[in-house]
C-alpha cells in the first residue's frame, strides 16, 4: 500500500489526492511497522529482544540519513516519490519469505501451522529441527474483534494497562516529533541538521542496549525519561556555549536523544506486558495515540514563538515526569515470560505482587 501510494503520488498534480494518497502511505507504513514488532518479539528469546529491537528501529535511523541524502542530491520531487517508492517495495520482499509467528499461531489453535513454520524458521537459522513427534502444550484463545475489545473490561488489568501505556506512546511520540521539526536550527545548512538528526537518532537506539542490561527494562525507561526531564530544565538556562552552540541547543539534544530512546523502548515494552493473543489490538491503539502525538509534534513545537522558552520546557519537563510516574506504576518485564493470554497475564500479575510482598 505504502509503495503503490507513494508511485502514484509522484504522478499527480492534485493537491487532494496527494493528500490523500500520503494518508494511505502512512496508514500502510505504520501497520506493517507495528506487525515487524510484533512478530520479533514473538520470535526472538527474551536476552536477545533489546538488540533486535534497537536493529529494527536502526532502519528508521538510517532511513532518515537516506532521504536527507535523495532530497540533497535530486531537486525533483516527482523523482524522490519514484525512488522511495522501489525502496519501499524492496523492503517488501522479506515479509514474504519470513514465516507466520508461532505464538500467535498457537492462540488461535492452529498447532500444525506452527509445527511447521517452527521447522522453517529453523531451517533458515541453519539448524534444521522435526516437530513432527513433539507434544505442543498451549492454550488457544481463538476470538474475533469484537470479542477482544470485550476483554479489555473483563480483565481490568489489561485494559488499564493498556491506556496507561498509550498515554506513554502520546506523550513521547509528540516530544519526538516536536524536536524532529526543529533539526534545521541546530545548524545552519539544512540538510547537515538533518544529518546530525539521524547520527542522533541511532546513537539513541544503541545506549538503549547497555541502560536495559545494567538497569533493567522498567529502570531503563524511568532512567531515561528522567534524564529528558532534567535536560529540559537546564535548556531553561540562557548561556552560549560557543558562538555556534547555547546550552539551549544542547540540552535539547540530549533530551531529544532520552525522550527517542524512551519511545523506543516502549515499543518492546508494550509488547512484552501484552499477550499474545491481543498483543496485535494493543499496538494498533497505542500505535494510534503516538500517530496522535506525531500530528501534534510541528503544532506543540510553535509554543516556543508564542511563549516564554522556560514555560515551553517547564511543559515538556512535567509532561516526561508525569510518563516517568506512569512507567512507576506498570510490571516490568525483565527476565519474564511474555503471556499468552489475558489469563496468564493476570495470574502473572498475582505472582508479581507476592514477590513484592516477600521482599
Amino acid at each position: 500500500s505504502s509503495g503503490i501510494n507513494a508511485e502514484y503520488g509522484g504522478f499527480t498534480s492534485n493537491y487532494y489526492l496527494m493528500t490523500a494518497l500520503r494518508f494511505l502511505c502512512g496508514l500502510g507504513k505504520n501497520t506493517c511497522w507495528m506487525g515487524i514488532y510484533c512478530w520479533i518479539l514473538e520470535f526472538t528469546p527474551e536476552d536477545m529482544r533489546t538488540i533486535m529491537t534497537t536493529l529494527a528501529h536502526t532502519s528508521h535511523g538510517t532511513g532518515f540519513l537516506l532521504v536527507d541524502m535523495v532530497g540533497y542530491y535530486v531537486k525533483n520531487w516527482r523523482h524522490i516519490f519514484f525512488i522511495l517508492s522501489v525502496v519501499t517495495f524492496l523492503g517488501t520482499i522479506p515479509m514474504f519469505l519470513l514465516p507466520e509467528s508461532p505464538r500467535f499461531l498457537l492462540t488461535k489453535g492452529r498447532l500444525r501451522e506452527a509445527k511447521a513454520n517452527l521447522e522453517k524458521f529453523s531451517r533458515y537459522i541453519r539448524n534444521p529441527k522435526s516437530l513432527a513427534d513433539v507434544d505442543v502444550v498451549f492454550t488457544a484463545h481463538k476470538q474475533n474483534m469484537l470479542k477482544q475489545i470485550k476483554d479489555f473490561y473483563i480483565y481490568p488489568k489489561l485494559g488499564r494497562q493498556t491506556i496507561l501505556l498509550a498515554l506513554i506512546w502520546l506523550i513521547t511520540c509528540a516530544q519526538s516529533y516536536t524536536f524532529n521539526f526543529g533539526w534545521s536550527k541546530i545548524s545552519k545548512d539544512f540538510y547537515l541538521g538533518y544529518v546530525y538528526a539521524g547520527v542522533g537518532l541511532i546513537i539513541s537506539y544503541y545506549q538503549i542496549i547497555p541502560a536495559t542490561n545494567l538497569l533493567g527494562k522498567k529502570r531503563g525507561m524511568l532512567c531515561f525519561l528522567l534524564v529528558s526531564c532534567l535536560s529540559y530544565c537546564l535548556a531553561m538556562i540562557d548561556y552560549n556555549i560557543s558562538p555556534a552552540f547555547t546550552v539551549e541547543h544542547m540540552a535539547s539534544l540530549l533530551g531529544y536523544m532520552a525522550i527517542i530512546s524512551s519511545y523506543t523502548m516502549i515499543y518492546q515494552y508494550t509488547g512484552e506486558l501484552t499477550p499474545t493473543s491481543h498483543r496485535g489490538m494493543v499496538f494498533c491503539i497505542c500505535g494510534s495515540f503516538g500517530r496522535v502525538g506525531s500530528f501534534l509534534g510541528p503544532y506543540i513545537q510553535l509554543l516556543f514563538t508564542l511563549l516564554d522558552k522556560r514555560i515551553t520546557f517547564g511543559i515538556f519537563a512535567g509532561v516526561s515526569l508525569i510518563c516517568a510516574i506512569i512507567i512507576s506504576f506498570t510490571r516490568d518485564p525483565t527476565g519474564r515470560a511474555m503471556p499468552e493470554t489475558p489469563k496468564e497475564l493476570k495470574r502473572l500479575v498475582k505472582i508479581v505482587k507476592t514477590e513484592q510482598m516477600m521482599k
